[in-house]
């Protein structure tokens, strides 16, 4: 199947400066002409959601989705919870419940081309550095979650790091994978702009230094996925 699958590796911090893009990063969101296909974000497993819950985050979902939709590179399709409901409007349907000019039936819906599905994982800064992090991690399927420890201003992280694979739903060939970074604290909502006035949907991916940073590593990690299929 297609799936787009991100990783995020979190790293401790003991100082705190501006935050800024790491080198060759573009802070703007990524925009297409015409879409690449369809897309579906799958929320991440139980426990990665937990663990963002840790630092005042939900699922990144909507992040992402408001993300993809903005940069008009993937039509989104529902897949979450708006999926359930359409499932009982389904079901109204058949139990004829609604009005005859509904136009509910078999054979409306769109199918995904690439579904992504986001995973975190949190690493202490002094188990050799993001290098050694994400070395760790390859070949892993669900992250390790260790502590990451409180510093002064309240951050409690000055790095992030994504990774996205992207495959097909059809033949489960992977087609591309790319990396994101961002690093330290009050990174530019200048690169978050493609939220116009949706940022309060997001919760704290937009209002806490923590959020910023994993939303600014997701932001990178999409920017490159997209160039990467454009090659393509």
């Amino acid at each position: 199947m297609r799936y787009l699958r991100s990783r995020v590796v979190i790293m401790s911090a003991g100082l705190l400066f501006a935050a800024q893009p790491l080198p060759g990063q573009n802070d703007k969101l990524e925009k297409c002409d015409t879409p690449i296909g369809t897309l579906a974000v799958v929320e991440p497993e139980a426990e990665t959601i937990q663990a963002l819950g840790r630092y005042g985050l939900g699922t990144p979902t909507s992040l992402i989705r408001m993300m993809v939709q903005q940069s008009s590179c993937f039509t989104v399709v529902e897949r979450g919870a708006g999926m359930a409901a359409m499932q009982r409007e389904r079901e109204l349907a058949r139990s004829g419940d609604l009005r005859q000019d509904a136009n509910m039936g078999g054979g409306q819906m769109v199918a995904a081309d690439y579904l992504l599905t986001p995973d975190v994982i949190f690493s202490e800064g002094n188990a050799g550095g993001i290098g050694g992090a994400v070395g760790g991690l390859v070949g892993r399927r669900r992250g390790v979650l260790s502590g990451v420890g409180a510093v002064a201003g309240g951050l409690k992280f000055k790095e992030a790091q994504t990774s996205m694979l992207v495959g097909d739903t059809r033949n489960g060939v992977q087609v591309a994978a790319a990396e994101g970074h961002a690093r330290k604290t009050d990174f530019r909502l200048g690169a978050l702009g493609f939220l116009g006035g949706a940022a309060g949907a997001v919760g704290g991916y937009t209002n806490t230094n923590e959020g910023k940073v994993i939303a600014a590593s997701f932001l990178d990690n999409y920017n490159n996925i997209v160039r990467t299929l454009r090659r393509d």
